[in-house]
């Protein structure tokens, strides 16, 4: 081999080398100078069941800046039903369904996926308000015998828990009570017809019918306690791959209910921004009724008397078949951290 070939195979060693060295430094220049996902957001899609001041946790995440200090962009849409948030996550149009936790459970009969995560309704936020002074303050199921009941359509929760309470009661639907469905946001409507003698209904909707004359004759939220309402539902594919994403996600959320309890003033703020063509007043009445009542819980973590307590609502009506244990439904390790770093001190 001659000189000059030595020298040529040489040279182009050392452009690879040098290439080599420039292009690495070019890729870690480029990290240094890049915003991390942290910085930049992990964009995180939540489906909400519905438009509704019930999730007010979520709001005043997003407005308040809790989700953007945990680094998480995110975006949320509107499912239209618990069924249906929770579809949109197993159908991956969502990364995190806020719903019913009960549609894990139901799922997992069947030998399908899904998780809870999180509380984010921690009773049941739905209250009973009637108009004609002869509808009795219902003190037990039996009291419901004769009337008629508005709620919102099968398989939605409230339509359950009403249900359960007249076959607790020994009253046959239809023949001694009648549960009225009605579509969200019309069943107010039905009341003041006189087409129901009780409606249950959720905030600010229980305020505005007491600002109309109406009365209260019926807490969800006295009658059952600690209940599993309102959960964060991911795929179990989503906790073994993004489980930091996760664990801002319940930072966040809890920070929000924190906030929530210490500050109610401006729970009632974000409420006013998210809510504004609802009056202040309502609002206040509002909020303040689903924080006394602890419809909003002060921790994230899922309890697992509430879910016990919601799977049997669920196994009563005929939803659930068989039992699906807590530890098998619920996964509770991002909502404890959560707790423990921003929980109520």
């Amino acid at each position: 081999m001659s000189g000059t070939t030595r020298w040529a195979g040489v040279r182009a060693r050392w452009v690879a080398l040098v290439l080599a060295l420039a292009l690495a430094l070019g890729v870690a220049w480029w990290l240094f100078l890049s915003p991390s996902p942290t910085k930049t957001g992990d964009e995180v899609r939540i489906s909400q069941a519905a438009k509704t001041l019930l999730y007010l946790p979520l709001y005043i995440a997003d407005r308040r800046g809790f989700f953007k200090e945990q680094g998480i962009r995110v975006k949320v849409s509107t499912a239209g039903g618990d069924s249906q948030a929770f579809a949109a996550v197993m159908g991956g149009s969502a990364d995190v369904g806020q719903g019913d936790p009960m549609m894990v459970p139901i799922a997992r009969q069947e030998n399908g996926p899904g998780k809870v995560i999180g509380t984010v309704v921690g009773r049941v936020a739905f209250w009973g308000v009637a108009i004609d002074p002869k509808v009795p303050v219902i003190t037990k199921p039996e009291d419901f015998r004769g009337l008629r009941v508005v709620t919102y359509p099968s398989p939605n929760t409230i339509f359950a828990l009403q249900k359960r309470n007249l076959v607790q009661a020994g009253l046959t639907l239809g023949k001694d009570s009648t549960i009225v469905q009605a579509q969200f946001g019309t069943e107010l409507a039905k009341l003041f017809r006189g087409d129901a003698d009780i409606t249950m209904t959720l905030e600010p909707l229980v305020s505005q019918a007491l600002e109309n004359n109406a009365r209260l004759v019926y807490s969800f939220a006295d009658h059952y306690g600690e209940f599993a309402l309102t959960g964060l539902m991911v795929t179990d594919r989503m906790v073994a791959e993004k489980p930091d994403v996760l664990q801002r996600l319940l930072n966040a959320y809890q920070k929000a209910l924190t906030h929530a309890h210490t500050d109610p003033a401006d729970a009632v703020s974000v409420a006013a921004e998210e809510f504004p063509d609802v009056g202040r007043s309502i609002l206040d009445k509002a909020v303040k009724r689903m924080l006394k009542e602890q419809t909003l819980p002060r921790e994230v973590t899922v309890g697992r008397q509430a879910y016990d307590l919601a799977a049997s609502v669920r196994r009563d009506v005929g939803d659930l078949k068989k039992d699906v244990p807590f530890e098998e439904g619920v996964d509770n390790r991002f909502a404890k951290k959560a707790v423990e770093k921003y929980g109520p001190r």
